[in-house]
């Protein structure tokens, strides 16, 4: 159906914004049953590589973040309360200009919160210029579409203090 995908953002674009969507999205995610993951065994880790002290952040973390797979939190550092995650394959330039501009804003505005900040970069990919061809410097194509920015979520701490302190 042509105009379908506009016509949602139309109505959604006030609450995401607003940031009821994400709020609203991380309330109910929070009130669904989900089981804890089997931990990993030592054996396990050791065959990737972790050392003891690896394993010891790894299993705090997966501890505190009992909803993402292991794998995933330990190729993350095991250092980071968040995880900046891609939900599907993305493409590279708008991810690259989505994920350098949080850690900008990150940087430049320490007093917004992870969530915050990645909520704002992605409403300045929606409205920036876009795809922008070197050679000739006209816009190919606008990162407006969800495809480009909808893929990213924030996993852990998005507010600016830590929690628990």
């Amino acid at each position: 159906m042509p105009g379908c995908l506009e016509y949602v953002w139309a109505l959604c674009r006030p609450a995401f914004v607003s940031g009821l969507l994400p709020e609203t999205a991380w309330r109910l995610a929070s009130m669904i049953p989900v089981a804890p993951l089997p931990p990993l065994t030592s054996e396990a880790l050791r065959l990737l590589g972790v050392d003891a002290s690896g394993m010891r952040a790894i299993r705090n973390i997966c501890a505190n973040f009992v909803r993402v797979a292991p794998i995933n939190l330990l190729f993350a550092g095991a250092v980071e309360r968040a995880l900046l995650v891609s939900n599907w394959p993305v493409e590279t330039t708008s991810a690259r200009a989505l994920t350098t501009g949080l850690f900008r804003k990150q940087a430049a505005h320490t007093e917004l919160g992870r969530a915050e900040a990645l909520r704002q970069t992605m409403l300045e990919l929606i409205d920036g210029p876009g795809y922008i061809e070197e050679e000739s410097g006209r816009t190919m194509f606008s990162y407006a579409h969800p495809i480009f920015w909808a893929p990213f979520s924030l996993v852990g701490e998005g507010s600016r203090k830590r929690i628990g302190s």
